[in-house]
């Protein structure tokens, strides 16, 4: 039995490599270090990590894609449920959709989410169906369109997905099933 030279107390307790002080007192000392030294220990170690991922990427690349291979169904399984997760909602896409515009410089005001409820209650601009309605860009964003009130209008996913990123104008006189179907119908009924 020894006395600590910390708290005093006459113990058999000691780690080997520091023979003066009980591992009662080297416990308390390790936890207030922690305490005290988080948020830099925390720095330290984020700064590491990417380091450490940055130096070995290629090495954590193919582990993932071996990962994948091997474990298909749960890789398929965990991406729809962070695609539920992040996209599933009208916030999340109206987030995305502002983010896109900013992200391409075309400029971006806030729609509210009245506005797009109230885009989404109309019928679709093209076919005039109720059913599906999703939130079209006339001057899509990938052709320098804003995400604006007035460059928002109601389609169906079909049309929508037919229109893709053309204007309204070359989608309206375009080849596509859809832009046929919708816009040349009526033409050919009455000849």
């Amino acid at each position: 039995m020894k006395e600590c030279r910390k708290c005093g107390v006459l113990t058999s307790d000691y780690y080997v490599s520091q023979p003066n002080t009980c591992k009662a007192c080297i416990k308390a000392y390790a936890m207030q270090y922690y305490t005290d030294n988080r948020e830099a220990r925390l720095v330290r170690m984020r700064v590491y990590g990417k380091e450490h991922y940055s130096d070995n990427r290629e090495y954590y690349t193919n582990k993932n894609r071996a990962w994948k291979a091997n474990n298909r169904e749960r890789a398929n399984e965990l991406s729809r449920e962070r695609n539920r997760r992040n996209y599933s909602t009208e916030a999340n896409r109206v987030r995305m959709l502002k983010r896109r515009a900013m992200r391409m410089g075309n400029g971006c005001t806030d729609v509210s989410a009245a506005d797009l409820r109230e885009i989404k209650q109309q019928p679709c601009l093209a076919c005039g169906t109720r059913e599906s309605i999703t939130i079209e860009h006339l001057v899509p964003l990938a052709r320098g369109g804003r995400h604006s009130i007035g460059n928002l209008a109601p389609l169906c996913k079909s049309c929508n997905s037919s229109k893709g990123s053309m204007l309204w104008i070359e989608w309206k006189y375009s080849n596509r099933p859809r832009a046929l179907e919708v816009f040349r119908q009526p033409l050919e009924a009455a000849a």
